[in-house]
This record gives C-alpha cells, structure tokens and sequence, in this order.
C-alpha cells in the first residue's frame, strides 16, 4: 500500500490519513462540484480507486463532463475502472428498503476488488439526498459502523448533503450527521470552511449556530419537536406537537411536564431513556404509550438529544415525537395476517415451502406428509436427493441456474419478476409416483440479489392422467373435441385449434360462444340445451369465425359430464365449410350451367372414358344440324372424319397415359385444345375448335370427360384469305423496295449493289449479336433504302473521280435527311426513316446530320453505320481502288469505341473471322 497520508485536493482540508471520514453541507450543485472534482482529481492521481455515488440532482454524463475538464485523460480512467460513477438510485436502496449492512458490505466488496488491481485504497462520496426514503435509524447505525470501522481500512469517505434538502430531515438527524463526521466542510460567505466534528474538543459554537439555524425548520416538520429543560419541563414546541397532544395552543402546554404526557406504564422506560441521553450522550429512541388531552392514549416512537451551552453545559433536551399508531395498527394486522397463513399453512392441501440459495430446505408446511408421505424433518432432507426424480431434479436445477445466471448481466431488478412453472414428478416415501405443478419466486435480499427461493407444489396427478388420456384419445382425431364448464373452455384438442386458428392458450378459460356468430348464438345455445336434455339427437350447423376473421360452417353434437367433480359439457364439432360452399358452389354452378348449356352457341358435350356421350347441349342443332339424340348416338362414327377421329382418340390417350406418372393435377388443369373437322347433318363440312377438359372424382382420378366445341369455319376462311392478303402485300413492299434501290444504284454505277451488300453485313451482324427476327427485317429494309437520298445529288458529283470540294460534299451529306424525308411518308413497322437518317452519326458526335452521341443513336443505325464504311472501304470507287477487307476492319476496330459501336465492331470482325462472311455478288 502507498503513503498512509493522502492528499485530498481540497484547500481547507490538505493532507489526512487512510480512514478519514468528511461531509459537505452544499448550497447548490455548484458548490458541491466546487469540493468533489479536485477531491476525485488528486484520488486518481494518488493511484486510488475512485466512487462517485451521485445525487438526483447530478446525473452521470454531467459528473464525467465536470470532472473530464480538470483530468483531459479521464476516458483513460474509465475504461481501465479507476474511477466509476454511478446514480444514487442504482447504488443506495437497490429499489428495496434500506439495510446498513448490505451498504458496509458493498464498502468493504469495492475496497477488496480495488486491492486486488493493484489500487492503494479507494476514495467514495455518496449524497443524502434519498435519506426521505430510507429509515433513519437503520441509516444512523450505517454512518456509526462507517465512523467507527472506517479507520481500519485505506478509505477516504466525503459524504454530501444538500442545505435545501434540509427541512426533510428532522432535527436528531442532524446532529447525528455532525457527530458522526470527523470534519464537515460548510460554505461562509462564500469561503468553505472546516468544521471540526467526532476529533476535537470544541466550544460547539458552530454546532450551535446551526441548530439555531434549522430550529425554525422544525415548525414545518411532520414529526412533533418539543424542547424541555433538565428536569422534563417542557420551554417549547412546534405546532405539530401541539396538535399531536390534542391541545390548542402553545401556551397550554408549555411548563408541563414531559413525563406526565407519558401513560404510566411506560414512564419508567421513558425516564431510563432521558437519563441514559443525559448521562452517556447516546441519542435514540423508543416506543411508547402517550396520553392526548382526552385522556385517550395513542403509540408513539420518541427519541431525544442533549442540548448544550457553547460552554458545553447541558442546558436539557430536543424530544421528537413521532405518532405511530397507523404503523402499530398494521403490524397488528401483519400478526394476524402471519398467524392466518400459518393456520392456512399448516392445514393447505398444497405444500408451501422456502429453501436458501444453497438448496437448504427453511421452511415446509405440514401438508408435505398428506402429498409425500415424509412428515416435516423427513422432508427437509429428502427435498431434493429423493423426493424429486432424477429428471424432475436436474429439470428444477437448470431451470434455477437459468434465473440465476441474469446475476452476471447486472439487471439484478428482474429477479423479482421470475416465477418459474413447472410440472414435475415426485416420489412419496411408499414408492409410489406423483406428479406436481410447482411454481417458484425468489425472495431477494436488500443488495437486490436472490436470497431465499419460495415455492408451492400442488398434486395433478388426477389431472396428468386425464390430460393424457384425453391427448391420446383425441390427438390424432379428426374431429375437433372439447370441454366446457360455466361457459367456459376447460380442454381443446388439436383439431379445435386447427380448426380455429388460436392457440390453446388464447381459448382456455374464454367464452365458448365468443367464437360462434353473433346471429347463430341464440340458436346454438338452443340446440345445445335441447341434445343436452336429450330433446334432439342430430347434429346442428351454425358458423363461427375463426382468428383469421374469416367465417366457417360448423357441425356439433355436446354431451353433459362429470369433469373434475363438476358438470361440465363435452363437445365434438367438425368443420363443415368447405361442404356447405360445395353444396352452394354445386347449386349455383348447376343453375348457371343449365342456363349457359341452353342458351350458348357452342356445344358443350361429355363423355364416359369409354367415349361413351353422356350429355350434349341443345345448340348442336345449330351447329351440325343433329337433335341431341342423333348427336349422341353418331358422336365418333358419324360426326367425326376418319382423321379427325384419330386425332381425338391420340390426344385423350397421351393425356390418359400421364395419369401413371403421379401427375394427377395434370387431370384437373389440362385443356387439351384441338381443331378438327366435323360433319353436318347435310353432309357439309365444319371446323371447330374443340376443347376437352378431364373431370376427376376425390382421388383426382379422371372419370368423364368435357368437352367445349365452337364453329370456326367462318374464322378458318377469314384466317386463309387474310394469309393470302398479307404474302400480297409483302410481295408488294419487297418489290417497291427493290425498285427504289435499283433506281438509286442506276444513277450511280460505281456503287451499284452497295446498298444490297450493305444489307448483307448489317443482317448479318444483327444475327450475330442476337437480336430478334423482327428487329433484323427493319435492319433490311433499312439497308436496301439507305442510300435513297442520293437522288437529290446530282449524278456528276457521284461518279466524280477526283476529291470532293466543300460545297459538293455539303451536298453528299444531304442525302441522310433527304431519305428520311420521302421515307418518313411512308408507315413502316420498323422506324426505318430514322435508321437512315441516323447511319452517318457517330458515337462521339463527330458525325452528321445532327450530331448525336452514344445511346442518342439507335441500335440499328450504329450497326448500319459499321456496315456501310466496311462495304464502302473494301469496294472501288470513282477516286480511288478498293482497299480491302483487312484495312476496312482496321479501320472499324481502331476506332472501336470511339466512332463505332464497340459491340457492333465485336460482332463485325466475328461474322467475317468465324462465320466465314463475304459478301454475295449481286447481279
């Protein structure tokens, strides 16, 4: 351990040894932070563990910012645990009433724990503030025991009051807190000054001052303060006094003597407590019997202090007196409630018991001999090694070890929120089994950690045996089964909460009717009277809503029976709903097929699987000009074509086969739609268009077969002249097409083919790059009628052999938007007009006629472009020889990315390097 002289960083205090014991009367929460940081400052400097217990007023964060601006390293401090700081609320009364014990123990845990990191001591200050919340008396023991053990250990203790706290306390309060301070540090205009306490030998002038001070807070206090002289004559008292004796005024009451208030059975006991606060200077109190000016007597608690001159001469004494009648009474009634449950404790059916945290049996009730067999001494010892099978036994052990491990999390608060339920087997001493329903708490001690386990056991054994015989007959039941008492659920299967949709929890113990429609209610608890009076025997239907909300049918018997010693109601019930929508789904689809079957145009047939008809509607006289009769009987031979009778009988059969590869839904789902020639009755031909669906039975096997024929004769003629119409008119535009490129390659014979070899390349690298038919056809036409603004240029200046001027080939670069203007005329499926008006762009905008960059191109341009400059550089022209396909993909390739497209360049140079590509003559 380090020097036994610590420095405190107070300027009035200086340097005191391990064990002093301080306290601080501060005004505001200034003046208190004015003391305690340079008093943590220096603890943590000196290698000290540190422990600020802060007031109500103070929180956390604002003690760590006041302290962080004098120790710039004090995140250091927190992390390694030199200093901790924690809220008054969470360190003095733990939520549970006051214990001094409980608060030296803590003392003593923290100094060990400091030790053992290496820490010389430990410096703590704690705030009074909550003492309005704890018992006094049990807190003047706890600064006594600090006092007077504090110099055994290297503890520095700064305890801080609050001066506008002070009219909560009471005046022997006070003076304890002085007395039990070796030194108090008090603020005088606006210097702090020590006042020695416990160590010296005073005048008690600063004493006096301050009990002259607070003497006029005693008038505001709850408690009657009267002060008497050394003989028992009373020479002053507060208003709360004066009411507490049932006087008037004052004045009636001053001179009195003291102990004649006192009944006299209790006079001797208050003199002895005079003489003894007279005599040793021992402040205390004690109970007693007090007579108010009715003579009616009435429990009080009075304690007294020594009153001295600044001389120190006793000049008598302050007597508080504290009406405690409300308290007796309930301690009154505490006893009579104790001597009731020990009456209730000892003849319950159920086992009331409390063991300590190391499993030690305390206390049992009498009862354990009529559950166990084991009179009470018997069972303290068995608990837990016999009476409890093994699996029971380690089931109760990590059911407790599980509660206790939440020690560790520091959330100590939630021991008393756990109360452990479960069901366990336990042995009777004749051997025999029972089981139990235990429920068990924890009784916490004053630190808030659990220090005694409570428990009540309860025999199910009838119970257990019932449950398990009703889960084995209705567990696996089809039917939902339950059981009602006064209304209410007892028991539920399975099949109820499937049926529900609650959980079992949610409907045990509710209103059984709360499930049934508000309209059927009356009506079921008609029917229910009348089977249970065996007045009806059949079942009834009513709906119910389940927790989803939606409504459901439901069919129920009930039956009285004897549960448990009372009468109570079984029931069964089955789930009806989809039945009754079948039923409803069944009339409402028959009334709506017979309506449709009457009345439609199409014949809607069936069949058996041996292709027997089993019905046809009346509108096959419309179409095939049969009565229904004739129909059914020349359905296949007569009907039916030869080959249209194949085609039927191969669909039904493929169809057919798949029913042995566990493909039932196939049945359900599959239309098998066919277009087959029929025979009128005329003997004209009909084409239909027939649709046969398989109906199968609740095994999803395919018993009949229905059928949907429509007359398409009419549509099969439309479709045939419509294909012609269209192959015309693709004739037409191939031609057109072809005319305006020869006419634009006539004008020009040196690029004659140019725009067809263009085509070629561009189709092919569409292909290439996967685009779909379509998009390729507007590529081709596209292609073939690039060119068609060069109509506008004049023939001298195509064929010119030498290089262009200016002005000529501003011309040339008319041509894109001359060709969009005559193509734009024209409505094309593809957007042909701006696929020409666009192939002379270029992804970096140095194209014409309009400059676009990147995806501002379309697609088909940007590969027409690509197109175009290959056949052009790989073919002659007027000013000069061809150059090749090498140099023309060199040229494509190097400015990949650039002015070309880098995907339609890619595509390009694979048509040619891995499809083989060249181009076909064209003649």
């Amino acid at each position: 351990m380090g020097s036994k002289i610590r420095k405190t960083g107070i300027e009035p205090v200086g340097d005191i040894p391990w064990g002093t014991h301080l306290c601080q009367f501060y005004q505001t929460k200034e003046d208190m932070l004015e003391i305690l940081v340079p008093y943590f400052k220096a603890g943590l400097e000196n290698n000290e563990f540190c422990l600020w217990i802060t007031p109500e007023s103070l929180s956390e964060r604002d003690a760590q910012k006041a302290l962080r601006r004098v120790v710039p390293g004090l995140d250091r401090f927190l992390r390694t645990g030199q200093v901790e700081i924690i809220p008054h609320n969470q360190w003095s009364l733990k939520g549970g009433p006051f214990s001094p014990q409980a608060l030296v123990n803590a003392w003593v845990d923290k100094l060990v724990r400091a030790l053992a990191n290496g820490y010389d001591g430990i410096r703590v200050t704690a705030d009074r503030v909550w003492l309005e919340k704890a018992d006094w008396r049990a807190f003047a023991f706890y600064e006594e025991e600090i006092e007077a053990s504090i110099h055994k250990y290297p503890i520095i203790a700064l305890c801080t009051y609050s001066l506008d706290k002070c009219d909560k306390y009471k005046a022997l309060e006070i003076v304890d807190v002085i007395k039990t301070h070796q030194s108090s540090l008090v603020k005088r205009n606006g210097e702090w000054e020590l006042v020695s306490g416990t160590e010296r030998k005073h005048d008690g002038s600063d004493l006096w001052d301050l009990e002259e001070k607070l003497h006029a807070l005693f008038e505001s206090t709850t408690d009657g303060v009267v002060f008497v002289d050394v003989e028992g004559n009373i020479t002053g008292l507060n208003r709360t006094a004066v009411c507490l004796y049932g006087y008037d005024d004052e004045e009636e009451l001053v001179g009195q003597n003291l102990f004649d208030l006192v009944a006299g059975e209790d006079q001797t006991k208050v003199m002895d407590k005079i003489r003894g606060t007279f005599e040793e200077g021992r402040n205390g109190s004690t109970e007693c019997m007090l007579l108010a000016r009715d003579g009616k007597k009435f429990s009080a608690e009075l304690g007294a202090a020594l009153l001295c001159e600044r001389s120190g001469k006793p000049t008598g004494f302050v007597v508080i007196t504290r009406d405690i009648t409300e308290r007796k009474q309930a301690e009154e009634t505490l006893r009579e409630t104790e001597k009731h449950y020990h009456l209730l404790a000892e003849n319950m059916t159920d086992v009331v018991w409390t063991m300590d945290m190391n499993l030690q049996p305390t206390y049992l009730s009498p009862s354990v001999m009529r559950l166990l067999g084991y009179d009470v001494d018997e069972a303290r010892t068995r608990m837990i090694t016999e009476a409890l099978t093994p699996a029971s036994r380690e089931m109760a052990m990590t059911a407790i070890a599980r509660v206790l491990s939440m020690e560790s999390t520091g959330r100590q608060d939630l021991f008393k929120s756990q109360n452990l339920e479960l069901e366990m087997e336990m042995k009777r001493k004749d051997g025999y089994t029972v089981w139990t329903s235990t429920s068990m708490s924890f009784i916490c001690g004053p630190d808030g950690r659990p220090a005694e386990i409570r428990g009540i056991v309860r025999d199910i054994t009838e119970r257990k045996r019932a449950e398990e015989l009703f889960t084995i007959l209705s567990s696996n039941s089809p039917v939902g089964i339950y059981i009602v008492r006064d209304g209410k659920f007892e028991l539920v299967n399975p099949r109820v909460l499937k049926f529900t949709g609650y959980t079992e929890d949610e409907l045990m113990g509710t209103d059984c009717l709360r499930l049934v429609v508000p309209e059927d209610r009356d009506a079921v608890r008609e029917n229910a009277v009348k089977m249970l009076k065996n007045e009806r025997f059949s079942p009834y239907e009513y709906r119910y809503v389940g927790k989803d909300g939606k409504t459901r049918w439901a069919m129920e018997k009930v039956t009285s029976i004897q549960y448990r010693g009372e009468t109570a109601v079984l029931g069964n019930f089955m789930d009806v709903t989809e039945r009754r929508q079948a039923e409803e789904a069944l009339r409402e689809s028959e009334r709506r097929y017979r309506l449709l079957a009457e009345n439609v145009k199409d014949v809607i047939w069936t069949m058996d699987l041996n292709l027997k008809p089993t019905y046809l509607s009346p509108s096959i006289m419309r179409v095939l000009g049969y009565s229904v009769e004739e129909g059914m009987e020349h359905m296949m031979d007569g009907i039916l074509s030869p080959r249209s009778r194949d085609v039927v009988m191969k669909a039904i059969a493929k169809a057919l086969a798949s029913a042995g590869k566990d493909q039932k839904e196939l049945f359900r789902l599959r239309n098998l739609k066919l277009e087959i020639e029929m025979k009128r009755k005329d003997g004209s031909t009909v084409w239909t268009d027939t649709t046969m669906s398989f109906i199968c039975d609740s095994h999803d096997q395919p018993v009949e077969i229905l059928g949907v024929v429509r007359d398409i004769t009419e549509r099969k003629h439309a479709d045939e002249q419509l294909q012609q119409s269209f192959k015309k008119l693709e004739r037409a535009m191939e031609g057109t097409i072809q005319a305006i490129t020869l006419t634009v390659e006539t004008r020009d014979r040196y690029t004659a083919g140019h725009q067809r070899r263009v085509t070629q390349l561009a189709c092919a690298i569409g292909r290439e790059m996967g685009l779909a038919s379509d998009q390729i056809d507007g590529i081709r036409v596209a292609g073939l009628l690039h060119d068609i603004g060069k109509v506008y240029v004049p023939t001298e200046i195509l064929s010119k052999p030498g290089q262009l001027n200016e002005i000529e080939f501003a011309m040339i670069k008319t041509h894109p938007q001359v060709a969009y203007d005559i193509l734009n005329t024209i409505e094309f499926p593809w957007p042909v007009s701006k696929i020409v008006l666009q192939h002379h762009e270029r992804l970096n905008g140095s194209g014409y006629r309009s400059g676009l960059q990147g995806e501002e191109i379309l697609l088909e341009a940007r590969i027409l472009s690509v197109a175009d400059v290959v056949e052009a550089m790989s073919s002659h022209r007027p000013y000069r020889l061809a150059l090749g396909i090498d140099e023309a993909l060199a040229e494509v390739s190097q400015n990949r990315g650039v002015l070309y497209d880098a995907d339609v360049v890619d595509a390009c140079s694979a048509v040619f390097s891995e499809r083989g590509f060249v181009f076909n003559s064209v003649s």
